[in-house]
């Protein structure tokens, strides 16, 4: 009979870690996002908790899921997961794929880690259609990653820090991808029209 320790030490490897089985999720799940930025996310989110924040997380631009994901794990106990995408109403690109497969690809990859969709509450929308007066301001940490112009990351920003709880945490993607120029300029708009 093997003693404690090696029993240990075998159920590690049956069972690994969050951060080590999302680590090789990187291989499987199909995404532009990276392991790093998930550990910072998980850094500062954990600061936040230590200072009594703690509530919803939202992500605009959900893909696959991969960052869902990371971003899944930052919500508060009994909180939500809000994934605004346009899934299904995604047209047929080479790109992203078929919207429909899209979709499920999304709500299986999170499945996969959580074992329910329960906490989940997709939208499938543009982030342009939304209005935050709509929405409780109860999001803890918001990620975006939508549309990639000025206007649609200005718009994006202002939605996201609307519904942020005080001292929240709001995440921007492709702010120095030279791809995606716009992304910058709408941050430098939006940082400018509202300094607070």
């Amino acid at each position: 009979i093997r003693g404690v320790p090696e029993a240990k030490a075998i159920l590690s490897q049956v069972q690994p870690s969050f951060l080590q089985s999302y680590l090789a999720s990187f291989h499987r799940i199909y995404g532009w996002f990276s392991f790093d930025a998930a550990l910072m996310f998980m850094a500062y989110n954990q600061l936040n908790r230590e200072a009594g924040i703690s509530g919803d997380v939202l992500e605009i631009g959900v893909y696959h899921g991969l960052s869902s994901i990371a971003i899944a794990a930052l919500r508060g106990e009994s909180r939500q997961l809000y994934a605004i995408d346009l899934f299904e109403e995604l047209q047929t690109s080479e790109a992203y794929g078929a919207g429909a497969s899209y979709r499920e690809r999304f709500e299986e990859n999170v499945k996969s880690f959580y074992g329910t969709l329960d906490f989940v509450v997709p939208i499938a929308s543009a982030s342009s259609q939304l209005k935050s007066a709509d929405f409780a301001q109860t999001f803890s940490f918001c990620h975006v990653d939508g549309g990639h112009s000025p206007g649609e990351t200005y718009q994006d920003l202002k939605f996201a820090s609307d519904i942020l709880l005080p001292g929240g945490l709001l995440a921007l993607d492709d702010y120095f991808n030279p791809q995606h120029p716009g992304v910058c300029e709408g941050a430098i708009q939006f940082f400018r029209e509202n300094p607070e």
